[in-house]
């Protein structure tokens, strides 16, 4: 059986730009694995949010629970962190606050 996942309205690329649309990395291969795990399995159970949609201190609040959800192991929770905060400190937007907050 196929394996797929929705992003929803968003393509993947809004939602999780890809890692060289973030300037200059290191660990660009624990980056790329922190995008897959974002895409594929945030979007498990609900849709994936654009990464800037909050800002590094809400995402220090939702990851803790959502890697716990998701039973990710140690190594793409690493992965999906620092995707994360990547995206984050590469934005030259400020993040906006969700309407439930």
């Amino acid at each position: 059986m196929a394996s797929f996942s929705i992003i929803g309205c968003m393509d993947s690329i809004s939602v999780a730009p890809k890692i060289a649309e973030l300037g200059t990395v290191s660990n660009a291969m624990r980056l790329e694995r922190g995008r897959a795990v974002y895409i594929t399995s945030c979007s498990r159970c609900h849709n994936a949010v654009r990464i800037t949609r909050f800002t590094q201190s809400k995402w220090d609040g939702i990851l803790p629970e959502m890697i716990e959800k998701s039973k990710l192991n140690s190594s793409d929770s690493v992965a999906v962190t620092a995707y994360i905060r990547k995206v984050l400190n590469a934005s030259t937007t400020t993040a906006q606050p969700s309407k439930s907050e």
